[in-house]
C-alpha cells in the first residue's frame, strides 16, 4: 500500500462518510450506519481507533461540520420529518434546532467566526438548491445568497473583494448536460456577489468542494455525469476520483486514480485530506497525504505524485 494513503476508520458493514475535521485535524467527526440502518453522528480523534457516538436518534443524522473553535458540532437530520440543520456540543448533549423551514436543509458549514452557518435548502418555489446563511444563536434570520450545493464557507476570513468572505460550493449548469462545476460566491453583510467557476469537467460532474486550511486550494470529487446518484437518496456512481485546484486559476492536479469510489474530501491540515472511500469494500474514512502534489502546484522540488489507485497502490 503506498505511504501516501492510509485507512481512518474501521467499520466492516453499513459505511463510513460525511468527514469533517476540527482546525489542526486532532478530531474527526463523521456519519456512520455501521450500527443501523439509519445514519448517526460519531467522533474520534486522528490517532485513535475509538468511536464515540454522539446521536441516538431512529431517524437519519449525518453531515456534520465542527465549529472553528473546536466546541460545537452542526448537522443536518431528518428526526423532524423534513431535513434541518441542528447544533450540539462536540462533548455530547441534547441537539438544538437552528432551521424550521419546512423545506430540506442540508449541509451546513459554519463561518470562521462560528456564528453562522451556510447550508442548502431545497427550494419549494424555485424547485431547486438554494443557499442560505443563518445565524447558528437564534435561527431568527435567513440570508438566501444564490443557488447551489454542498457550500463551504473559507477558513480564512476576506479572503474575497474589499473584505467580503468566500463561500465554495457546486452548481449544476441550466443547459446541456446540466453538469456541476465548482464556483465561489463573496459574501458579506448578507449580501453574495461575483459568482465565479473555479473548474469545470465536460467529462464528469465535479463536487464535494473543501477549501485549505489557507484557503488558497480547493478539493472536490469528479464523478461520471450519468444522472445515476441523487444526494439524499444516497445513491453511488459507478467510480470517482479526487483533485485539486487553486482557486486563482492555477494548477490542477488529480489526487486519486483508480476504480474506487472517493467522495467527500476534507483538508485536515496543509498536508493531509480525509475522504470517504469504498475502496477496501466497505466505505470507511482513508485520509491522503497531498505534501507533494501541494508542492508540485506551487512549482516546488517533490517526489512524483501520480495519486492513489482503488487499492491504495
Amino acid at each position: 500500500m503506498s505511504p501516501n494513503v492510509r485507512q481512518v476508520t474501521f467499520a466492516y458493514e453499513g459505511g463510513v462518510f460525511d468527514p469533517a475535521v476540527s482546525h489542526g485535524g486532532g478530531l474527526i467527526a463523521f456519519a456512520s450506519t455501521q450500527h443501523r440502518q439509519t445514519s448517526d453522528v460519531y467522533v474520534k480523534r486522528a490517532d485513535s481507533r475509538v468511536i464515540t457516538r454522539l446521536t441516538n436518534d431512529e431517524a437519519n443524522d449525518a453531515m456534520p461540520a465542527i465549529s472553528p473553535d473546536g466546541t460545537q458540532i452542526a448537522f443536518a437530520s431528518d428526526r423532524s420529518g423534513s431535513w434541518d440543520i441542528y447544533v450540539m456540543p462536540v462533548s455530547g448533549g441534547r441537539p438544538m434546532r437552528v432551521t424550521t423551514d419546512p423545506a430540506h436543509d442540508i449541509h451546513p458549514s459554519w463561518s470562521p467566526d462560528g456564528t453562522r452557518v451556510v447550508f442548502s435548502r431545497r427550494g419549494q418555489v424555485s424547485g431547486r438548491w438554494e443557499l442560505w446563511v443563518t445565524d447558528v444563536r437564534s435561527g431568527a434570520t435567513s440570508d438566501f445568497i444564490g443557488y447551489g450545493l454542498f457550500p463551504e464557507w473559507c477558513p480564512v476570513a476576506g479572503t474575497g473583494v474589499n473584505g467580503a468572505d468566500r463561500i465554495a460550493f457546486q452548481l449544476g449548469k441550466e443547459r446541456g448536460d446540466y453538469a456541476f462545476s465548482i464556483w465561489t460566491i463573496d459574501y458579506r453583510d448578507g449580501n453574495a456577489s461575483r459568482p465565479t467557476e473555479i473548474i469545470s469537467n465536460p467529462q464528469g460532474a465535479l463536487i464535494n468542494p473543501c477549501w485549505s486550511p489557507d484557503g488558497q486550494r480547493i478539493v472536490c470529487a469528479s464523478v461520471p455525469n450519468d444522472g445515476s446518484w441523487e444526494l439524499l437518496a444516497r445513491r453511488r456512481p459507478a467510480d470517482s476520483e479526487l483533485w485539486m485546484v487553486d482557486v486563482a486559476g492555477g494548477s490542477l492536479i488529480k489526487l486519486t486514480d483508480g476504480t474506487a469510489v472517493d467522495l467527500m474530501p476534507v483538508w485536515a491540515d496543509a498536508r493531509t485530506v480525509y475522504f470517504a472511500s469504498d475502496r477496501g469494500g466497505v466505505e470507511n474514512l482513508w485520509s491522503l497525504d497531498v505534501s507533494d502534489a501541494v508542492a508540485l502546484a506551487e512549482g516546488r522540488p517533490s517526489a512524483d505524485f501520480a495519486g492513489a489507485d482503488d487499492n491504495g497502490n
